[in-house]
């Protein structure tokens, strides 16, 4: 896999949403689900991914069919499997995989082919890789300047990349 965002790709946000009722805080338990946001430079519409991250490694693979690119989630587990040793020895807190689907389609399950999540949780932070057909991207999310609107949200970490600086390189001669 390329450690690298696609060419096409503009900007992509990562939210990590707590979706845990009070009940569950109290007990000590999180439901989360991470929301990948993309925009492309080809259109402009955003490209809007879901990924619940509370169920186990077994259910990684369900509902994947046989068609579908099992190089892509053989990777993606061997990834997880790697780093299962630092979550027994106590250097991740948490660690979890899981496929993606579109945004409002979560109902139906209309998981996409080649998408995929892992999340993992260190003592000091929280940690995404986001895998896409042959990419692998890594976010490092914060949880520390996040607005009241996203707080209000349920958002508890957030991250974002880009390929555009917003700058357009000039030269003196474009002005000759």
């Amino acid at each position: 896999m390329k450690d690298q965002m696609p060419a096409s790709w503009k900007f992509v946000k990562v939210d990590l949403f707590d979706n845990a009722t009070i009940e569950e805080l109290k007990e000590g338990r999180q439901k989360l689900k991470l929301s990948f946001s993309i925009k492309t430079y080809q259109g402009n519409d955003w490209l809007r991914f879901r990924s619940a991250m509370n169920s186990p490694r077994k259910c990684y693979k369900r509902f994947v069919m046989e068609n579908w690119n099992w190089e892509h989630y053989n990777y993606v587990l061997a990834e997880y499997d790697n780093l299962r040793p630092d979550l027994k020895s106590g250097d991740l807190e948490r660690l979890n995989i899981s496929k993606c689907y579109q945004k409002g389609f979560a109902e139906s399950k209309h998981t996409i082919d080649g998408m995929s999540a892992l999340l993992m949780r260190t003592q000091d932070l929280w940690v995404c890789k986001y895998y896409i057909d042959e990419y692998a991207m890594t976010f490092r999310l914060d949880t520390n300047n996040l607005s009241p609107a996203q707080r209000k949200q349920g958002i508890i970490a957030s991250s974002s990349i880009s390929n555009d600086t917003g700058y357009t390189k000039k030269s003196a001669k474009d002005f000759l």
